[in-house]
């Protein structure tokens, strides 16, 4: 049986929570025992993937932001970061693990993370 090519009705349509790094990150964050990530970013960026985990999973999950506001968009925002994770471990002293999850805004605006001694 040959193949045969069928013409679509509508527009391609891509669906932006499928092509999200940061969002996979945390879903990735998720599985991890003892873990909870910070997502690096606006405050918009794990609320709606925590919204979207909770009503797939019904079930509730911990993500933390460094909720980025607009001076930390212009003048970096390395130091929320550093807070966030103090602010991590001080609430939750059982957490072994704390991924740093950038989003679109600290990797425009150059923020590094990477660690430091």
């Amino acid at each position: 049986m040959p193949a045969a090519i069928k013409e679509k009705e509508r527009a391609g349509i891509i669906n932006p929570i499928f092509i999200c790094q940061p969002c996979g990150a945390q879903y990735a964050s998720i599985g991890i025992k003892n873990c909870i990530g910070i997502v690096h970013g606006g405050q918009g960026c794990v609320m709606f993937v925590r919204l979207l985990f909770s009503q797939h999973f019904k079930e509730s999950f911990e993500l933390a932001s460094s909720s980025v506001h607009e001076d930390g968009a212009v003048f970096g925002a390395l130091n929320r970061v550093e807070e966030a994770v103090d602010v991590l471990l001080m609430r939750y002293p059982k957490v072994k693990v704390v991924p740093i999850i950038s989003t679109c805004c600290t990797e425009v605006i150059g923020d590094d993370e990477r660690a430091r001694e």
